[in-house]
C-alpha cells in the first residue's frame, strides 16, 4: 500500500511540474489557450495593432526611388483598370491599392501584374496576417525553411506546366516537392525564413519567404503563410503570390490550401513566347484556365497564341467562351483573329 501511495505521489508531483501552456497530444500540439498569430522577422511590425499604420505609410514611389535605377520612377508605378469603364489609375500607397482592389480594379498589363508584387510583399501579407485567427491546435508550429524543407514542402508550390490535378494527386500521396522534382535544390539560405531554390529540370528558380503562422481558413488549425517568387531561367518572367500551407494531422503531409496560380501560369506563357517556346506558352495559358475558368485574360491570351500559331479554329473557340465573360475583350480577340 505504501509503495502504491508513493507511486501516486510521484506521478502527481511530475504532473504538477509539467508545463501548463500547452499539452502534447498524438493529435498534434493542443494549446490551453488560443495561440496568437505569429510572424517571422521578415515582417517589420511589433504587434498586429501596427498593421493599419504600416499599410497607410507604405509609399511605392519611395520604394521605387530607392530600388530602381531610373530617371522616371513613375513609369514603374502600378496601373490598374476596372471593367465598369472607370478611368485607369496609378497606384502609389498601400491604402490606395487595397481600396482599388475592393472596387474591382486589377493590373492593366502583364507588366503591371509584375509591379503588383511590391504591394504583395508590403501590404497584402499584412492584411492577411490581420485577418488570420488564433489557433487552438497545430501540427506545424515548429515550421521553418530549414536545410531539408524541400523534403516536406508540397509539390503544388512549384512553378510547372504539369496539370494541377496531377500535382494535387502527388501532394495527397504525401510526395514532397523534392521527390516530385529531384533536381530542385537550395542555392541560398541565410536564415530560417528565406531561401532561394533552383530547378534545372524545370528551368525555374524560386525565392521563398516564410511570413508567419495563424489560422487562415477558420478551422482552428495553425497554418503557415509563404511568399513565393518564381522566375524562368534565361527569361524575364517573374511570378509573385502568397501561399498558405497547412498540416491537418500528425501523420498527414503538408498541403497547399491557397492560392490559385492562374496569374502565375498566364504570365509564364508570355515569357515562354519571348524564348520562342510557343507550345509551352499555350499549355501555360491552358493551365491558367484550368485553375480559374473565368480568367478572361487567360482566354484572350490563349486565343491570341492560337492565332499566332495559325490555329484559327481553336482561337474561335476561345472567342466563344470569352464572349460570355467579357464582350469587349471578346470583340478585341475576334478582330485579331480576322486581321
Amino acid at each position: 500500500m505504501r509503495k502504491y501511495l508513493l507511486h501516486v505521489l510521484i506521478i502527481s508531483f511530475i504532473f504538477l511540474l509539467a508545463p501548463t501552456a500547452h499539452v502534447a497530444s498524438y493529435a498534434g500540439e493542443e494549446f490551453a489557450k488560443p495561440r496568437p498569430v505569429r510572424w517571422t522577422p521578415f515582417i517589420k511590425i511589433k504587434s498586429l495593432n501596427d498593421i493599419e499604420q504600416a499599410i497607410d505609410e507604405y509609399d511605392d514611389l519611395a520604394t521605387l526611388k530607392s530600388h530602381v535605377n531610373t530617371d522616371d520612377p513613375n513609369a514603374y508605378l502600378l496601373t490598374m483598370v476596372c471593367n465598369d469603364g472607370s478611368p485607369e489609375v496609378k497606384v502609389n500607397t498601400g491604402r490606395e491599392y487595397l481600396d482599388y482592389v475592393s472596387k474591382g480594379y486589377y493590373p492593366k498589363t502583364n507588366w503591371d501584374m509584375l509591379f503588383q508584387f511590391r504591394f504583395l510583399d508590403n501590404v497584402v501579407v499584412l492584411k492577411k496576417l490581420q485577418e488570420a485567427k488564433p489557433s487552438t491546435v497545430s501540427y506545424i508550429s515548429d515550421f521553418s525553411l530549414s536545410e531539408d524543407c524541400l523534403d516536406i514542402l508540397p509539390p503544388t508550390l512549384a512553378l510547372t506546366l504539369t496539370d494541377d490535378t496531377s500535382l494535387r494527386a502527388a501532394e495527397k500521396k504525401g510526395i514532397s516537392w523534392k521527390k516530385f522534382d529531384p533536381s530542385i535544390h537550395i542555392t541560398n539560405r541565410e536564415n530560417t525564413y528565406e531561401i532561394s531554390v533552383v530547378s534545372p529540370e524545370k528551368d525555374t528558380s524560386s525565392d521563398i519567404t516564410h511570413v508567419g503562422w495563424g489560422d487562415f481558413n477558420n478551422d482552428s488549425i495553425e497554418d503557415v503563410m509563404l511568399i513565393i517568387h518564381h522566375y524562368v531561367i534565361g527569361g524575364t518572367f517573374r511570378s509573385h503570390y502568397f501561399a498558405i500551407i497547412t498540416k491537418t494531422g500528425q501523420d498527414k503531409p503538408i498541403k497547399r490550401i491557397y492560392p490559385d496560380g492562374a496569374n502565375a501560369r498566364s504570365n509564364l506563357s508570355d515569357d515562354y513566347d519571348s524564348l520562342g517556346k510557343h507550345k509551352e506558352a499555350i499549355e501555360s495559358h491552358k493551365q491558367a484556365i484550368r485553375i480559374d475558368p473565368d480568367d478572361t485574360f487567360a482566354h484572350y491570351n490563349l486565343g491570341s497564341k492560337y492565332v499566332l500559331s495559325n490555329d484559327k479554329d481553336s482561337a474561335l473557340e476561345q472567342y466563344k467562351i470569352l464572349k460570355k465573360l467579357d464582350t469587349e475583350l471578346a470583340n478585341k480577340l475576334f478582330n485579331f483573329i480576322n486581321e
